[in-house]
């Protein structure tokens, strides 16, 4: 009875192990090795003791209503300045709006052209109106800051010795703000085409381009 026991205790941690290793496996497989991360600096002061929810999560402080009327964008930046770093990251900020508000323009008016996008236009879009875009970016508010001063030391992989700020920024500008920028760089493209037809093929594609933005 006990020899039937131990059997059966035996085949049961068996297929627990076999189970447990197959299960591995298969989350190996799906997941990449697990880093192990060295940091060139030292944390000499920050403005909080933990690391802000927002950073991760932009709409964490934010309500529905908010949410609604306001879209949020996350930047960083280093400077040996605590002021500039700071400031520096509100402008990253600016910028990544008017980037996004570009990229979306652009993969609009390539898919209404369908191949037959002029090429004076794309290249445009793609080297002129992000720059001429940011001074639509208007209305922004930095909601919330994070720094940190760190001392980044050559005894820990960095090129040498030096003291820096990282600052961190979360960022919003009302809908109705980031809906004026659209429209504005949407002309800034229907200015570029000569021909009315591709005028024609360019107002079509970009109408309500603002109401269609997330």
């Amino acid at each position: 009875m006990s020899f039937q026991k131990n059997r059966n205790f035996l085949f049961l941690f068996v297929l627990i192990f076999v189970v447990g290793c197959s299960s591995s496996s298969d989350k190996d497989k799906n997941t990449s090795p697990k880093r192990e991360l060295s940091k060139d600096y030292v944390l000499v002061d920050a403005s909080s003791e933990r690391l802000p929810m927002w950073m991760t999560q932009k709409n964490y402080h934010a309500s529905k209503e908010d949410q609604r009327k306001f879209k949020y964008y996350v930047s960083e930046s280093e400077h040996e300045s605590k002021r500039l770093c700071q400031k520096s990251a509100q402008a990253r900020a600016n910028a990544k709006i008017a980037s996004e508000i570009v990229l979306y323009i652009k993969n609009a008016y390539s898919e209404a052209s369908q191949g037959g996008a002029d090429h004076e236009v794309s290249e445009y879009i793609q080297e002129s109106l992000a720059q001429e875009t940011q001074s639509f970016v208007v209305g922004s508010q930095v909601v919330h800051e994070y720094w940190e001063k760190r001392f980044h030391k050559e005894e820990l992989g960095a090129m040498y010795d030096h003291q820096k700020y990282h600052c961190s920024t979360l960022v919003r500008i009302s809908r109705e703000n980031l809906n004026q920028a659209i429209r504005a760089s949407k002309q800034k493209v229907l200015e570029q085409l000569n021909s009315d037809e591709a005028k024609r093929k360019a107002q079509d594609a970009l109408e309500d381009i603002d109401a269609k933005f997330i």
